[in-house]
């Protein structure tokens, strides 16, 4: 009788301690998770932030028009240009100058005039 009383008050502690153990791994997975999905909605913010300014601005670009007058334009928004003409016939106009959440508005130039124009990944 003493014994079972004894095996049983032995399971007991271990059903509790299992218990306890299991909510912790629980908790613990749950704060990963939690830091995993808050992390990524952070990169995805950061790069619509980076990118919808650029965007706009490249949708906006008319065709057929003078290149001059769409580095003067993206001088006043303050976006980086790479002024490609001489070589590729290109006008590249960039968000920013750092490495991450790079964008470019790539812009084709025939004659200096504006051909096309398309947004891409700069990085």
């Amino acid at each position: 009788m003493a014994i079972s009383s004894k095996f049983k008050n032995i399971l007991n502690k271990s059903k509790a301690f299992f218990t306890k153990a299991a909510l912790i791994i629980l908790k613990v997975i749950f704060a990963i998770v939690l830091v995993q999905v808050l992390l990524v909605g952070v990169v995805f913010g950061i790069n619509h932030y980076y990118r919808t300014p650029l965007q706009q601005f490249c949708s906006e670009v008319e065709l057929n028009k003078p290149v001059s007058d769409v580095i003067t334009l993206a001088e006043g928004h303050s976006f980086f240009i790479l002024d490609m003409r001489d070589k590729y016939d290109r006008v590249g106009i960039l968000n920013h100058r750092a490495h991450y959440f790079r964008y470019e508005c790539a812009i084709t130039v025939v004659n200096d005039v504006v051909t096309e124009t398309k947004m891409v990944i700069a990085d």
